[in-house]
């Protein structure tokens, strides 16, 4: 049997090794990029609905509300499972098109 391996962050982020072989971006742990907008000009209103569009695109914002509260397992896989349904709807629709 092999040996469990742990997720190990060194080296300011780079990824070590992850259990269960799942692979993510090296870098940032959690493999997510970072957002950064310049402002030029000093045009901070355009600057700020860049922000606001690229934090939509992520799923940022809809990730933080998500983990604001505790979510039972039943209810993850209730959620997965709506979400997957969802989406399948929207490949057949865009299909079709």
């Amino acid at each position: 049997m092999a040996p469990t391996r742990a997720t190990e962050y060194q080296d300011g982020g780079a990824e070590v090794a992850r259990p269960h072989g799942g692979a993510r971006p090296t870098g940032r742990p959690g493999g997510q990029a970072r957002l950064a907008i310049t402002v030029t000009h000093n045009d901070v209103e355009f600057a700020l609905r860049l922000l606001k569009r690229q934090l939509q695109k992520s799923g940022l914002l809809r990730e933080l509300r998500r983990r604001r509260q505790y979510e039972k397992p039943s209810e993850r896989r209730r959620r997965r499972m709506r979400e997957g349904i969802r989406n399948t709807r929207k490949r057949e629709r865009l299909a079709h098109s």
